[in-house]
């Protein structure tokens, strides 16, 4: 085989590793910020708990208390969330302590996404809800 055509061969294979990777990495309905409405179809009365896509792969959030950052890979319909640091300020006057330790754990759960309307859903392996986020602030007691 000639240099040529090695060159050649190279650059098919670095075209066809290009394309593998379209569709799994970042989901332009994902970006921006979402709120967080219910954890396991259970409504949170609570308002700016936000999670926010930001169109590179990567996620900032926040449990009330802590706030966190990590990454996710996406397709159409897939989803998975991993490699998340999370400050730990220890607050003591969290009127929902569950949820803290909640939200973190329905995101790595969460194996399937779909936008309908202005909600998030993120679901598990069983298509149970795991977290219900939508694009604006629930009201409070709603």
């Amino acid at each position: 085989m000639n240099l040529r055509a090695g060159l050649f061969l190279l650059g098919l294979g670095l075209v066809s590793l290009q394309g593998c990777d379209q569709g799994f990495g970042d989901h332009p309905a994902l970006g921006g910020k979402w709120y967080l409405w219910s954890i396991d179809s259970t409504e949170i009365h609570s308002r700016s708990i936000p999670l926010i896509f930001d169109g590179a792969s990567h996620v900032t959030g926040s449990e009330r208390c802590n706030d966190f950052s990590g990454t996710y890979f996406a397709t159409p319909k897939i989803i998975r969330f991993k490699g998340f640091e999370l400050t730990t300020m220890g607050c003591i006057d969290s009127l929902y302590p569950e949820i803290d330790s909640r939200i973190l754990m329905g995101l790595f759960a969460a194996r399937t996404w779909s936008v309908r309307g202005s909600f998030l859903s993120l679901k598990d392996d069983n298509g149970s809800l795991k977290l219900l986020y939508g694009r604006n602030e629930p009201s409070p007691g709603f």
